[in-house]
């Protein structure tokens, strides 16, 4: 071959080797730019509430590794920023820009992912001289981590003997007494869903900040529900009509909507398609837009004279995701209602041989609210998992007066005296504390289908009740009374002992009748409060630049 043929054959060679480095960065490039697009999908899974810095840049390496490109390696790095996306014009046109937000944020709702890698920049020359180049791909994605919502105190697995008692709390909030509903009514209620997205389209809403910003009486949300409520069967629809038509002679009962629901504010996107429980959101309502009324029961129960609540504390429906904001706070943390529960002990002792009795005898009830927080939360194509961590819900018994500030008292008078013996009556009793726990659920694929996940209730707590109500410590001192108050005080001992046995043959069925059934209906149970997880929404996070 003349040196003309090697010239040409070398020529070739050159420009088929700068040809297969041109395809070979060009793939090259191809493959960075998919795994930053990767990555950054990763990353934005790990924004709002809840999420830092740290682990979306662990989901992003992970992605990224997973897609052919080691960061960890020498060579090779990966930047993740968190931010916002923002409307901007950018060369006369409408675009979006990222925005990165100052760490640590709880409001993040984008990530931006630099990955780079430095490779050799030629076959033919790298071999010889060892020249690099640096490729470098950048992708922005928006997305924010999953959300859940869920209940404490839910309602479910509903009686006849409950639902009659939910219909007299009902009835006593509205102020009508002709309340019937159904076992089966109401739980195809606690069965039916609606979510934020439908009530604000029910309520005409121009946004979901909008829905929860907005006053409206009890009677107004509760026709929101029956029109987004599509799932209800007949049955639930007619309980709806019924508790509504209860609730129009009411009309003075607001709420607030953004009241009912803890949730961050501005709302974000995942929080619109999440389900709500039906039944809790009716009850929800309707103990809000009660608050500050004294909530009289028509229990119709042997020796009570009467029953009333006072709403100390509010219930809340959570929605959202996992773990703690910037300030410790609980990102999505659910609460059932505190409230004092007075029922009037009844003696009904008439006139016999000139002894003419009167008291003042109430027995309260303060039910301390439990919470429940979202400690865990994974969702994806393979499945989920959700932790709850429930804390303990305290019941205070005494019996005292009727405005519980105290002692009650038993009058006895008799023709031996013009002035009545006073038995004053002071009562207390041991504490009941309702255990919290953890609620640890899997759910297999597809999450949604297998919704809502329910903690059922343990065993009742009446019957650690009435063991306080027994050995309760009775203090009882006598005032007045003339001759018989002389003739009683030296036997006061025997005195207390026949008065608690009285009062505890009159307490045990009020604990049966009155307290154990209003438990039932909050959800509470003797190894805590019953948990709903309703729904748990995953949005998939989107490429943007």
């Amino acid at each position: 071959m003349g040196l003309l043929g090697v010239l040409t054959v070398l020529l070739a060679f050159t420009f088929a080797a700068l040809a297969i480095d041109t395809g070979r960065l060009w793939v090259a490039r191809q493959d960075m730019q998919h795994a930053a697009d990767m990555a950054a999908l990763a990353a934005a899974r790990h924004n709002g509430c809840g999420t830092d810095l740290a682990e979306a840049r662990e989901r992003a390496m992970t992605s990224a590794q997973q897609f052919g490109v080691d960061a960890s390696k020498p060579g090779a790095s990966l930047t993740v920023t968190r931010g916002h996306l923002v409307n901007a014009v950018v060369g006369g046109a409408n675009s979006q820009v990222f925005v990165p937000d100052g760490e640590p944020s709880d409001t993040t709702n984008a990530a931006k992912v630099v990955l780079k890698k430095t490779v050799r920049k030629s076959l033919l020359m790298g071999g010889f001289a060892g020249q690099t180049i640096e490729l470098s791909a950048t992708a922005t994605a928006q997305g924010e981590a999953p959300k859940a919502t869920m209940s404490v105190g839910t309602r479910f697995g509903i009686t006849q003997k409950q639902a009659d008692f939910i219909a007299k709390l009902f009835s006593g909030i509205l102020g009508n007494s002709s309340l019937n509903l159904t076992a089966g009514s109401l739980e195809n209620l606690a069965s039916a869903v609606i979510n934020l997205e439908a009530l604000r389209m029910a309520a005409g809403a121009a946004s979901i900040d909008d829905l929860l910003s907005r006053e409206v009486t009890v009677t107004e949300l509760l026709r929101w529900i029956s029109v987004a409520g599509t799932n209800i069967d007949a049955a639930g629809q007619q309980a709806l009509k019924d508790i509504i038509s209860a609730s129009s002679s009411k009309g003075s009962l607001t709420v607030r909507v953004g009241t009912i629901f803890n949730v961050q504010v501005p709302a974000p996107a995942g929080v619109a398609t999440a389900n709500i429980n039906v039944l809790d959101l009716v009850a929800a309502g309707l103990q809000i837009g009660g608050k500050d009324q004294l909530i009289s029961l028509n229990a119709a129960v042997s020796n009570a004279a009467f029953v009333t609540i006072k709403l100390l504390g509010l219930p809340k429906i959570a929605i959202g995701p996992k773990g703690q904001n910037i300030r410790g706070a609980w990102c999505t943390q659910a609460q059932m209602a505190t409230m004092d529960v007075a029922v009037g002990v009844d003696l009904k002792t008439p006139s016999i041989l000139g002894f003419e009795m009167s008291s003042d005898l109430v027995l309260h009830l303060l039910l301390g609210g439990a919470t429940g927080h979202l400690t865990d939360l994974l969702a994806d194509a393979s499945g989920g998992s959700a932790s709850v961590q429930t804390n303990s819900t305290l019941l205070s018994l005494s019996l005292k007066d009727t405005p519980g500030t105290g002692p009650g008292y038993v009058a006895l008078k008799t023709l031996l005296s013009s002035k009545p013996v006073k038995l004053t009556v002071l009562q207390t009793f041991d504490v009941v504390e309702s255990k919290g726990r953890v609620m640890q659920v899997n759910i297999p694929a597809p999450v949604r289908k297998n919704m809502p996940q329910r903690d059922v209730r343990g065993t009742d707590l009446s019957d650690a009740i009435k063991t306080a109500v027994k050995t309760g410590k009775l203090d009882i001192s006598i005032e007045n009374g003339g001759l018989l108050g002389a003739l009683l005080n030296p036997v006061v001992d025997l005195v207390t002992s026949l008065v608690s046995s009285v009062l505890n043959a009159l307490i045990v069925p009020l604990v049966a009748d009155v307290i154990a059934p209003l438990l039932e209906i909050m959800g509470i149970g003797g190894t805590g409060v019953s948990v709903e997880i309703t729904d748990i929404v995953a949005p998939q996070p989107i490429l943007k630049i």
